[in-house]
């Protein structure tokens, strides 16, 4: 895996597991990626998720660039927790589609 520095940069948390509800992440993606921001200003975004919900909505968003995903499963401990992802970043946003068997009727 490449070693990437990420400065000025969204973090989008993905708080899901694979039986989660989409999220629409496309809606969230298109308005940081509008047309009239050159390339070299476009944030990238850091994307934590479990990936195997990320796969049910990756080919609505895998044509966008500067996208950058990284596996994590919420609530276990980090691999090297001695070298730190995210420094200095934009915004961090927190998505939590998860769905209980109490929250049901």
């Amino acid at each position: 895996m490449r070693n990437f520095r990420f400065r000025d940069h969204v973090v989008l948390c993905l708080l899901t597991d694979e039986g989660s509800a989409l999220t629409g992440l496309v809606n969230f993606v298109m308005p940081l990626r509008t047309s009239n921001v050159r390339f070299r200003d476009l944030p990238d975004i850091v994307v934590l998720c479990d990936t195997t919900y990320l796969r049910r909505e990756w080919t609505s968003i895998c044509n966008f660039p500067k996208i950058y995903v990284y596996h994590v499963s919420f609530g276990s401990p980090p691999r090297n927790p001695s070298k730190p992802l995210i420094c200095l970043f934009y915004v961090v946003v927190l998505f939590s589609c998860r769905v209980t068997k109490s929250s049901c009727f």
